[in-house]
């Protein structure tokens, strides 16, 4: 008896070959919303013998899931979904997104889609922040708005540098010797994690701080690491640089890491490209230079700016693909102290003799402004002006070189950070 009525469930389940039917009623094909919108999913879900589940997910293009999915009990065969959601994540960007009703009779299963178009959230600056070390232990942090500068907050730690993550809203001081790597609430400067400095003496232990455009904060040390940090202070990525190296200035390019390596005791640096996940080396390249900064020429090229052991400034082109270095035009007699990338084919360069403007399509490196040696340029999205640094005098600049302000501060300006709402 129990054999055939095995037999009598098995024949029914395998009988039923029609999936449930959905039609969604709400949004309606092509529907716009904006970042911080709710949206309204209304939907008719049938089935011929039972529904078991009904769920509403957002998807993107690649069809991942953009929202936590949405579980509806049925209840019955017969149902009229109606839910909503929130688009409260502010780094979606603006495309077209698919709302996706799925549903389950225990055998079957049918997805519905339901394309949309949503707007992202517009980039906006929250703030500008100075930061000066004016005595040992403590970093100064100040402001920047309406043509003032005003004091912000004092943090007890030493200056090995600083940065803010706008994916996550936070801030963060990064000692040098004995302090640690803290980040803070951005408001009430609260601690929201602490990662301990274990020295490296005579050596300052953190070298350099990144701030990534995934969320993630880099840093380097002079034991050999490269370490990236995530929103809780969880390490993500782990570089060892090869023995006698240290990884000093990073940059993040292709969904690559590439790392500066000094030789400890010689001039036999070396560049090393890194695969962030697994932290395992792509290729490396020798180079004898200090590099300064790297900027993107193309998908499979770099721009190298860098000083020689005499201090001398190069301006060199890495190519990825042949893994070697080459110099398209020479440099003025001086060091080079910072870079901004206008697009593909130019740059601003900061030098000892001023601000230069290269363009590699005509090979051309001409003088925009004289007279000055900024030791950093800082490129506001936002308001699409050039922030240069000269001592504790505040330059801000449009990319053709023409200066709109200027604004002096009362200690040397160690860093400029731009902190965005996302």
């Amino acid at each position: 008896m129990i054999l055939l009525l095995f037999f009598a469930l098995g024949c029914r389940k395998s009988s039923d070959t029609r999936p449930p039917e959905i039609e969604i009623l709400t949004p309606t094909h092509m529907a716009g919303f904006n970042v911080f919108d709710f949206v309204s999913v209304v939907a008719d879900v049938r089935d011929d013998n039972r529904l078991v589940a009904v769920t509403i997910d957002l998807q993107n293009q690649n069809f991942s899931s953009m929202i936590p999915i949405i579980s509806v009990d049925p209840g019955s065969k017969e149902v009229r979904v109606s839910e909503s959601f929130f688009l409260e994540d502010i780094h979606l960007e603006s495309g077209l997104y698919y709302v996706k009703v799925w549903a389950y009779d225990g055998v079957n299963e049918k997805s519905a889609f339901r394309e949309i178009y949503i707007t992202g959230a517009p980039l906006e600056l929250n703030n500008m922040f100075l930061v000066s070390a004016p005595s040992p232990g403590v970093q100064v942090w100040s402001t920047v708005g309406s043509g003032t500068i005003s004091p912000f907050h004092t943090f007890p730690s030493e200056y090995g540098g600083a940065a803010v993550n706008s994916y996550h809203q936070y801030l963060l001081t990064m000692g040098a010797e004995s302090d640690a790597l803290v980040a803070y609430h951005p408001s009430i400067i609260d601690t929201l994690w602490f990662k301990p400095n274990p020295g490296n003496l005579p050596l300052p232990y953190y070298v350099d701080i990144v701030e990534g455009t995934d969320g993630l904060t880099y840093v380097t040390t002079t034991t050999g690491k490269v370490l990236s940090y995530g929103q809780s202070g969880t390490i993500g990525t782990e570089i060892n640089s090869p023995s006698d190296y240290n990884p000093d200035n990073i940059f993040l390019w292709n969904e690559k890491i590439i790392v500066e390596q000094k030789h400890v005791s010689s001039s036999a640096n070396q560049m090393g490209i890194y695969y962030p996940n697994s932290g395992v080396l792509d290729q490396s390249i020798s180079f004898g230079n200090d590099i300064v900064s790297w900027e993107v020429r193309n998908d499979d090229e770099l721009f190298v700016l860098s000083n020689d052991p005499s201090d001398q400034a190069h301006l060199h082109i890495y190519g990825y693909a042949g893994n070697y270095f080459w110099q398209p035009h020479g440099m003025p007699a001086g060091k080079v102290y910072d870079s901004h990338r206008i697009n593909n084919d130019e740059l601003i360069i900061s030098h000892d003799q001023g601000l230069y403007h290269y363009t590699y399509s005509s090979n051309s490196l001409i003088p925009i402004e004289s007279g000055h040696s900024f030791s950093k340029l800082v490129y506001d999205r936002v308001n699409s002006v050039l922030y240069c640094v000269e001592g504790s005098d505040l330059f801000t600049y449009d990319l053709s070189g023409n200066q709109l302000d200027q604004l002096s501060h009362s200690d040397v300006i160690d860093d400029v950070l731009l902190f965005y709402n996302k």
